[in-house]
């Protein structure tokens, strides 16, 4: 997906763990709360969070749209991409 790797990178650290622990590495988010040392319930928000960030960067950068269930949509009209 247009620049994934770009805003996984810019998230911050504690956020950034996680997400790569769980879509980058494949781990379940038990196992990825295990390996950052906290709770499943934090794994999840800070999960959460990091999508919200990112869907407003792909919105923001790469002129993504959404559907009416909040997922990205469309095709990207990215400068950085072109």
């Amino acid at each position: 997906v247009c620049c994934f790797d770009k805003f996984l990178n810019e998230l911050p650290q504690e956020y950034q763990e996680v997400m790569k622990l769980v879509y980058v590495d494949g781990k379940p988010q038990k196992e990825a709360a295990e390996l950052a040392g906290i709770s499943l319930a934090n794994t999840k928000a800070r999960i959460r969070r990091s999508k919200t960030i990112m869907k407003n960067r792909f919105k923001e950068c790469c002129k993504y749209d959404t559907d009416v269930n909040g997922r990205l949509t469309g095709q990207s009209k990215c400068a950085l991409c072109e």
